[in-house]
């Protein structure tokens, strides 16, 4: 405002006095409501003075300044969001002081239309002390967010911390990072110096940006647990950094897994697959799953039956029962959803071969022909299966033909068996290889092979003996003792006569031979010396 002084002369005129008769009232500014705020600038300052004009624009400058109070050749940023409330008040909103938090002195200029500037002075009335405090503005340094929020528990993975602020002078630019389960940041940070915490790591980063730390995240899983949130304390030498708003960074660990064991089982249900990794937590075990997908079509999938915790880098999944064909699938593992990464040297892969747990009937001749149902899980009808039979004494095998039933059953007809009856293990072979056998009773997979003859050549023969009969057999011991037991009816197996003394006391006309065993399938006798009145009806 441009203000002439003078008088008014008798004709109206205005007559000022010669020279200093002009001069100009302009705006100055004496004090503000706060001295302090953080370097990610927003801060809304009111500034009290004289003279504040709607018509004109003004500006806030920030001019980096030595301890003493005396602005420096250093960093200078200006607002220019500043909004005049009335006369005697105006605000300006701080910005970005995209450099090391530092003391600044604030500054008010006045923007001509045509680009000038003009600076507001302070209240002249005030002492020199007095006017460096009302113009002393402090930048605090500060946190934003860390990205990624989240990582496996092995550690390992680059981190970003975003700031402000941060001090990247010579000797002052270490912060510490504070990974923690505690609430408190000067707890974290005296539990940060014992080794062995298991609810605390700490990692010494130093700053080479005012707006950025760079870190690569601890291991966190191989002796704690993860947890669904975790505070990241920032420490400049003792003091705690936090966001704007005075919050907490938070962070999450993820359990991560590089290995499976077995890395192949049965199609049915109940095996237990170790998982090794790191960061598996006790509390929140109910989160954990695996996931079998057939490598060859994703729509058949299965999750686990259930899993269990056994320590921070184990868990075990039971697998459900596979209920399609033998496949090789990929494997996954997740948490509360999400899927845990994955860092093994080897493809992340199970198998789920044929497997079967019982046979419905476990006796039959040597000679073959009995019916047999398997049942199991993962059978292909397109796939050629056999039953095959291997000799636990002998190791003799025998082998036929399966029929794939469905899935879950294959059906065969033993064999004959040319060799010493006993009893054999089964197993249900392709060309894929032999499938598992997943039944409780260790003595389910085995079926006995019984010696049986059935006919007798000649028949009938001269009661006067001389004759050698020839008894047609299967599953006959090479080795064994055999007779041939002549009587009117026929004896079972524990009331044949074995001896002399038993055949005198026999209540049935009776005799016996010794037999010669030629091969598997033939027994020979010598025909018995009749010596009763009744023919013989039967041999035994």
């Amino acid at each position: 405002m441009i203000v002439e002084v003078g008088e008014v002369g008798a004709a109206g005129l205005f007559e000022g006095a010669v020279g200093n008769d002009r001069f100009e009232l302009v705006a100055w500014w004496e004090a503000k409501n706060a001295s302090a705020g953080p370097a990610a600038g927003g801060t809304v300052v009111e500034v009290s003075g004289r003279g504040f004009r709607f018509d004109v624009n003004y500006s806030c400058t920030f001019e980096a300044a030595n301890a003493t109070g005396n602005a420096t050749e250093g960093d200078v940023f200006s607002t220019r969001e500043v909004q005049v409330l009335d006369h005697t008040r105006l605000v300006c909103v701080t910005p970005f002081w995209d450099a090391p938090a530092q003391l600044t002195l604030l500054e008010l200029d006045e923007l001509g239309l045509s680009g000038g500037r003009r600076r507001l002075e302070i209240n002249a009335s005030k002492e020199e002390d007095e006017t460096v405090e009302a113009r002393e503005w402090r930048f605090g340094e500060g946190v934003r967010s860390v990205l990624p929020s989240r990582a496996p528990a092995s550690g390992g993975v680059a981190l970003v911390v975003g700031a402000f602020g941060l001090s990247t002078y010579m000797g002052s630019a270490n912060y510490t990072v504070v990974f923690s389960t505690l609430d408190v940041p000067e707890e974290a940070l005296a539990e940060a110096a014992d080794a062995d915490s298991n609810s605390t790591a700490a990692i010494v980063v130093e700053a080479v940006s005012p707006n950025e730390l760079e870190l690569v995240s601890p291991s966190w899983g191989s002796s704690r647990a993860t947890v669904a949130r975790l505070n990241i304390f920032i420490f400049h030498e003792s003091t705690s950094l936090e966001t704007v708003d005075g919050d907490t960074l938070v962070f999450s660990f993820d359990g991560q897994w590089s290995a499976r064991t077995p890395s192949a089982g049965p199609s049915e249900a109940g095996t237990r697959v170790t998982i090794s990794g790191a960061g598996f937590s006790e509390e929140a075990s109910s989160g954990y799953a695996c996931r079998f997908v057939d490598a060859d079509n994703a729509t058949r999938a299965v999750d686990s039956e259930v899993v269990e915790w056994l320590n921070h880098t184990e868990i075990v999944c039971v697998t459900r029962e596979w209920p399609f064909e033998q496949a090789l699938t990929n494997l996954s593992v997740s948490f509360d959803g999400a899927e845990m990464v994955y860092s093994g040297a080897e493809p992340a892969e199970f198998y789920f071969v044929n497997s079967w747990s019982e046979l419905d009937v476990s006796v039959g001749t040597a000679a073959g022909g009995t019916a047999l149902n398997i049942s199991g899980a993962g059978f292909d009808s397109e796939v050629d299966y056999e039953c095959v039979f291997t000799g636990w004494d002998t190791a003799w095998r025998a082998a036929s033909n399966a029929t794939v039933v469905s899935i879950n059953e294959v059906a065969c007809v033993t064999p004959h068996w040319n060799a010493t009856a006993e009893e054999t293990v089964v197993s249900i072979e392709s060309s894929g290889g032999a499938a598992a056998y997943t039944g409780e009773d260790v003595n389910g997979s085995y079926f006995t092979f019984t010696a049986r003859w059935s006919l007798v050549q000649p028949n009938p023969a001269l009661a006067g003996g001389g004759v050698m009969v020839s008894v047609e057999s299967v599953g006959l011991n090479m080795t064994g003792h055999y007779q041939c037991v002549w009587s009117l009816e026929p004896f079972f197996n524990d009331s044949i006569p074995t001896s002399g003394d038993d055949l005198a006391t026999s209540a049935l006309p009776t005799m016996y031979t010794t037999a010669t065993v030629r091969n598997f399938e033939l027994i020979e006798c010598p025909g018995a010396n009749w010596g009763y009145t009744q023919p013989a009806g039967n041999v035994s």
